[in-house]
This record gives C-alpha cells, structure tokens and sequence, in this order.
C-alpha cells in the first residue's frame, strides 16, 4: 500500500430469490349427489430473498386475501350462507379452507276446508331463489295450482326454509247459464203474414262445481209472457195472443201456431143498386185492437168523395163474407174570393152551393171589369171556367181572383190639375196629388237695409230656384208610394255684386253665390251714412261758415270711401289735400292754418264735377281698368260704351248699364257701370235686349269733353268704339298665361287676365289721386 492512501472494502451479502405457493380451498357438503365440487383458488405465491448466513427469509408481503366465491344455488336445497371465501393467507400459512352446507326445503302440503289432504295431490317442495342460495322465492309466486281448486289464503312465506307450509284449498264454483226460446209463427196471410215472433230475453242460471263437476240450477222451469197477435189489414186471426209457454233447464225450447183468413168485402152501389162509377169494392177494416175483429160497421164503411152511406148495415156474423150498401150524392158549397194581394185584403167573398160533381155555373168576368175600372190590375183569375163541384164535402171549394195595385208614373212636368180624379169616370176614386208633393219654389234674396231713412236704397235683389221630383202614385188610393230625388233648375244662386249708394257705404261688398237648398235663403246688406271732412283751426275749433263734407264713394268698391279732396276756405290753408278715411262712417278733422283775416267762404269744390266709368263683367269681376272724368261743372261730356272689349284674346260684349249717363258734367261723383257678357265662341254677338245693340260708349277725348277744359284717363286695353283692339294680349281661351283655368269665384284674380284685384286697386288709387290733383289745379287757376 503506497504511503499517503487509504482504502475502502465493500462487502456484499450472498442471498438468493425464493417463492411460496398458496391456496384457498371452499367445500359443499349436504346437497348428496347435487352437492358442487370444492371450489380452490392457488392463484397468488409469496416471493422474497432468502439470507443464508442467518438462515432467515424477507418477504415482499406478508399476507394476501382470497377473494369470495357465491355459493352456488342448488334445486331443492338452500345453503348456510350465500358466500364463502374471502380467506387471508400468509407465508406462515399459505393454505386456507371454507366450507358451506345445503339442507333440503320444506314442502307445501295441500289440505282443504277442513284439514285433510285433497286425494291425488301430492307435495310439492319450495322453489329457490335464482339469485341467493340461502333463500326460497315468494309463496304467492311458487304455491302449486290444483285443478278444480283455488287458495284460500296464501300463507306467510316460513322463517325456516326447511320446514313445511299447509295451505288451505278451497272448491272452484263457476256460474253457468242456458238459454231459452219461444217462437210463434204465422199464417194464412199470403205475403201479409207477418214474420215469426221469436223470444228469447229469458236464461237459466245455475253453479258448476268444479271439484265434483256438478250443476246447480236457481230455477226449474220459466213460463214466457203471452205476445198479441199483429193486426193484418184485410185479415183476422184465429186468436188474439199466442205463445205463454213453458221452458226448462232440460227443454229450454217451446212453438205456437197462429192462422189467418181474408175479410170479406162491402159492395157499393147506389140507390138503384147499380155500382157506382170508380168506386171498388172496400175489404172491412180491422180492428186495431183486436186481430180476430173488425171496427163496427158505421165506423167501418168506406169514405166515397161526394157521397154518404143511406143505410148503415149490421156486423156480418162471418168476417169472411161480403155486405151491400147503398150511398146518396153529398151537398156541396164553394166560394170566389176578390183579393187585393198588394194592401192584402179581401175585396169580396161570391158563395156557391150545389151537388157533388155538378157544374158550378159562376162566371167572374163582371167583378173583374168593375174592379179594373177601380185601378186594379188582374194578377190571377184563379176560377176555372166551367167547372163542376168535387167530390169532398168535408172541405169546401174556394177559388181566389188576385188583383194588384201599381205604381203610376208621375212627371211633374206634365202633371195634372190636384185634386182631380186619376180616372175620369170614377169621380169618388182616387185624386192627383197637390203640388207641394212635388213642387216646391224658393229664393235667394239680397235685401238692402240702412241705419237711416235718407238713403236711396237699391230694391231687394230676388232670385228664384225651383225644385221638382218624380212621384209614383197608387193605382187604387193615389196615395204617394215612391218620391224621386229633388232637383233643381239650377245648382246655385249667382253672385250679387252691391251697388253703390251716392253718400253711403256698405258692410259688403258682394253677396256670394250660394247653392241652391230647400229653403229660401235671406242675406242683407246694410248701408251706413258716409262721415265728413270737418275744418278745424289750429285749436281744434271748427271754423265759422266752413261747412263739413261728405266723403265720396269709391266708384271699385261700395265698401270704402275714395279719397276726398279737401274744402278750400279763403284765409286758410288746410294741412293735406284729401282725406282717404280708414273708417268711412267717422268724421276727420282736418287741420287749417290761417293766412290772412277774410272771413272764411264755401268749399268751391262744388264747381268741379267727375265722372267715373267702371268695365266689369256679368259676375262682377273688372275687366277694364276705370276710366275718370273730371271737369267743370257744366261742361260738355260725351259718354258711351264700346259694343266689344278685347282683354287677353278674349270677346266681351255690352249686355247693360246701370246708372245714369249725362252730357253735361254735374256736381260731385257720378258712377256710370258697364257690364259685359263674355263671347265664349267669337260667334256673332247677342245683345242685353235679344236685338241690335243701341248702348252708347263713354268716349273721352284729351280734355275730357267736346269743346271743354278737364282731363280724363284710361288704363291700357280700352277698344276704339269700333270694335277693334287697342291693345291685345293673353290666350284665346280665357286661362292665365301658366295654362291653369280662370280664377273661381273669391280667389281675387280676374277671370281674363289673371291680373289681381290688388293691382287694379292700386291703379284705381293712382287715378284718383289723378282725379284730385286736376281739381287742384282748376282750383288754383280759379284762385289765379
């Protein structure tokens, strides 16, 4: 060993590998020769290392347990325990051992009622249970069945397995029936015999002993009820009821015979004993509630139409022989019967009275006639001409002649005098109706009214609508039965426009169109005096000797008041030339400052008159914009109105005029309208009076009259008093230039040009102020 090291020695023990087998082993002893094998298990060994220096062994368990084995089930036999095994071994002891026992089962002894075994049964032991050896299956479900018998009460299953069980059997009774029967059978009545009566609504009831095979019955014998004999017509019976026979358990079957003979007949004849025509011999009736009868003879005859039995014979003795009897003809009655089947009611009821089968002899053509001539229409002449009286008494014969009333058609307008007879020749029948059925007028009026009685006032402006209707009229009353619809001869009352009133104005200026109702209608239109132009001072004081004047009247509108010039007052000068008021029922003072001391003169407004011409159509709309004159009083004016104006490539033609023309110029306003028609077609013109037109024309030369001083003027458009255009524009068919129709009725647009009312408006206040600067001017020259 070299210096300086050390060594280290492993020393190893020398073992060796070892096993040990082991084993389970399970016995059955007591089955004898059913009794199963042993049951051995060897399947696990014990293993470790074996030290021989010490003779000692490690092992690498140190023990094991078996696992169990189900005991096996044995038939006949239950066992100790259900499962064996299950043993723990060790190296010490490798071997283990079980062993189980079986011991046969009781057994079910079958006794009856009374304790003693039922001969021929043998015992019968208990059944295993299929899954536990240890145990039998439920009693309910393993107790013998004995034929004939049936458990009285199934006994509780034996703690003891071994021990026998006694179980009480008990006799099956069955109940047990038989069925019965009683037929009758019929006859003698050829196809008419009725069918056998058969019944069997009865069956015998009884106990069938299983055990012994013996039948106990509850009754010996059953008697079935008796059946009445059917009711063959033209037949009788032998007898009246059948059957009630008597059945048993041994002859539960019994028969009866029931026979049938025909009836014999009545012979009809009549007094002379001959038979009568169509009339056959009649079987005797039966019976009905007894087959071997028939009814009694007087309720028995034959019913004849027309005719009644003379002698009532006695029942014959033999139902199968035949009886004479004599029959007499029967009164007969009838009636005709005049219906009105429209009001449905009877006019009248004609009797007739005779012998069966014997002519009538009526005729309805004269009630007829007279009914026609009352205003009926014939429906139905339901009497048949030549007829003879029927054969049944029981119902007389009624024929009916049906007559109905019609609608007449009435036009109103061509109607009759009321109260008169539709029908001529029938003075007391029926009348036309009076005419407010059919007729009936209204109107439409405008009434003009002032708040005072100064007032020239405008008469009441009246249209008139009429309404009619169709009627239809009851034929027999000339009662109304139907009422056509109400029409008009027009749609709607026109407008009116309100006239002007020199000094006053208007609430409104136009009435509108109204359509036409039923009922009149009233619209007023009420006038109030014009206020004044009253001259103040400085103070507010009026001025002495300068009277108040009158506005003037707006020649395009009876509502309004134009602008009125201002009086001229020597020494004064007022504050404005004219006063066009908001309110024209109001007085305004007007403001003058003095310029020197002369006492105050009239207004010499009153030395210069004007004249103002207004163009509007039959409808009230302006088509020419007005013209104004203003001149001297006195001086010459020459006025007429052109026959045609053109307006936009549409023909208007003078049809009237309404105020009063002049040649001389006057003092104040004069209003002269024209109105026009429009000429729809360009065809010839007509005039307001059907002939030539005679109307003059307002002419107006630059100084507004022949041989005088003034001033006029006129809007574009006016003719030449010749009928030829100054000015033309717009389409031919009267729409706006955008291609829409005319303006309607309040939309403000005139119906040609489509220019608004505005506009015309304004230029009218445009020409007034015209008007006032000319008489301004005159007045000024006057002053020069």
């Amino acid at each position: 060993m070299a210096p300086g090291y050390h060594y280290h020695i492993i020393v190893e023990k020398d073992t060796k590998d070892v096993t040990k087998a082991t084993s389970q082993t399970v016995s059955y002893t007591g089955a004898d020769a059913k009794t199963p094998a042993a049951n051995t298990q060897n399947d696990f060994s014990f293993s470790g290392k074996e030290d021989p220096t010490t003779n000692t062994t490690t092992w690498t368990a140190r023990s094991h347990t078996y696992g169990t084995v189900k005991t096996p089930v044995v038939t006949g036999y239950y066992a100790d325990k259900a499962v064996a095994g299950g043993k723990k071994v060790t190296p010490d002891a490798p071997d283990a051992t079980d062993t189980v026992t079986y011991k046969a089962f009781g057994k079910f002894i079958a006794v009856d009622e009374n304790g003693n075994p039922i001969p021929g049964v043998s015992t019968t032991a208990y059944t295993n249970d299929p899954d536990d050896a240890t145990k039998m299956i439920a009693i309910d479900k393993t107790i013998p069945s004995i034929a004939g018998y049936t458990v009285k009460a199934l006994p509780v299953s034996p703690s003891n397995p071994g021990e026998d069980t006694r179980v009480v059997y008990v006799a099956i009774v069955n109940d047990v029936t038989k069925a019965t029967k009683q037929t009758v059978t019929f006859q003698g009545a050829g196809d008419k015999t009725p069918a056998a009566d058969v019944k069997s609504d009865y069956t015998f009831a009884g106990k069938d002993n299983q055990a012994t095979g013996k039948v106990t019955w509850n009754e010996a014998s059953h008697t079935y009820a008796s059946v009445k004999v059917p009711v063959v017509t033209g037949y009788f019976a032998d007898k009246a009821l059948a059957g009630g026979k008597t059945v048993t358990p041994d002859a539960p079957e019994a028969t009866d015979t029931v026979t049938y003979k025909a009836f014999g007949k009545f012979i009809i004849v009549d007094e002379n004993g001959n038979p009568i025509p169509g009339v056959s011999d009649t079987a005797y009736i039966n019976d009905p509630n007894d087959p071997t009868k028939m009814i009694a003879v007087d309720k028995n005859l034959p019913t004849i139409p027309g005719y009644t039995a003379k002698v009532v014979p006695a029942t014959p003795g033999d139902l199968s022989s035949d009886t004479k009897v004599v029959y007499v003809k029967n009164d007969q009655k009838a009636s005709v019967t005049y219906r009105d089947e429209t009001g449905g009611s009877t006019l009248e009821t004609v009797s007739l009275a005779g012998k069966s089968g014997e002519a009538v002899g009526y005729s309805t053509a004269e009630r007829i006639k007279h009914y026609q001539d009352l205003g009926y229409v014939l429906v139905t002449d339901g009497y048949p001409a030549g007829t003879t009286f029927d054969l049944d008494s029981t119902v007389d014969q009624a024929w009916t002649v049906s007559f109905k009333r019609v609608a007449l058609d009435f036009n109103p307008d061509d109607a009759h005098e009321p109260g008169t007879p539709i029908y001529p020749n029938q003075p007391n029948g029926p009348k036309w109706p009076a005419k407010d059925a059919y007729l009936k007028d209204v109107t439409y009026t405008v009434h003009y009214a002032s708040k005072d009685s100064h007032a020239k006032l405008p008469a009441d402006s009246v249209q008139k609508a009429q309404w009619k209707r169709s009627l239809t009229l009851d034929s027999v009353t000339g009662d109304i039965l139907t009422t056509g619809e109400w029409k008009a001869d027009k749609t709607k009352f026109d407008l009116v426009l309100t006239p002007l009133v020199n000094g006053y104005f208007a609430d409104k200026g136009r009435v509108a169109a109204q359509d036409v109702t039923m009922d009149s209608k009233v619209e007023t239109v009420t006038y109030t005096k014009f206020g004044k132009i009253i001259p103040v001072d400085e103070k507010g004081n009026p001025i002495p000797g300068a009277e108040g004047i009158a506005y003037t009247n707006d020649p395009n509108d009876p509502t309004k008041a134009a602008m009125t010039l201002v009086p001229e007052i020597k020494g004064y000068k007022a504050d404005k030339t004219g006063v066009t008021p908001s309110n024209p029922g109001e007085d305004t003072k007007v403001v003058y400052k003095l310029v020197n001391a002369e006492p105050a003169k009239p207004a010499v407004n009153k030395e210069v008159g004007t004249i103002v011409v207004i163009y509007r159509d039959e409808y009230g709309n302006q088509i020419k914009m007005p013209l104004v004159i203003t001149n001297s009083v006195g001086a010459d004016v020459n006025l007429h109105g052109d026959r045609y104006i053109y307006r936009n490539g549409v023909k208007y033609e003078l049809i009237r005029q309404e105020g009063k023309s002049t040649d001389k110029m006057t003092e104040g306003q004069t209003v002269v309208t024209y109105i026009y028609r429009k000429v729809e077609d360009g065809s010839t013109p007509s005039t307001a009076n059907g002939g030539s037109s005679t109307s003059k024309a307002v002419k107006a030369t630059s100084n507004g009259a022949k041989g005088s001083k003034g001033s006029g003027s006129a809007a574009d458009g006016a003719s030449d008093g010749k009928g030829s255009d100054k000015k033309k524009s717009g389409n031919k068919d009267g729409k706006k230039a955008d291609g829409s129709d005319k303006a309607k009725e309040g939309d403000e647009q005139l119906p040609v040009t489509g220019d608004s009312g505005n506009n015309l408006e304004a230029m009218g206040v445009v020409v007034m102020g015209l008007m006032t600067g000319l008489a301004a001017m005159n007045r000024r020259k006057k002053q020069d």
